[in-house]
């Protein structure tokens, strides 16, 4: 692997963002993620979607979606901690 595709790929991933979900606890599922943030799974993904959590890290190996649990915390600090008590839309 040539030194800019090296460089390319560290500035592409830290290394807590490449560990496997599987071994590392703060990669969340989707159920995990939304019971953090306080909401459904499917406002989370509508969330997402919708552009309202732009810092939140998300892998997908496939089908299933994990969410890095120290973006999420981040998100419900910046909130207020009060995510969950928030309607369920797409746009304020």
């Amino acid at each position: 692997m040539s030194q800019s595709m090296l460089a390319s790929a560290a500035m592409f991933a830290t290394a807590a963002e490449a560990t496997m979900p599987n071994r590392d606890p703060r990669w969340l599922r989707a159920s995990e993620a939304a019971d953090l943030v306080g909401v459904d799974r499917s406002t989370l993904w509508r969330w997402l979607r919708a552009g309202r959590l732009p810092d939140v890290k998300m892998y997908r190996p496939g089908s299933e979606t994990f969410y890095w649990k120290p973006d999420l915390e981040a998100f419900v600090r910046q909130r207020g901690g009060d995510v969950g008590d928030e309607k369920d839309r797409t746009t304020e």
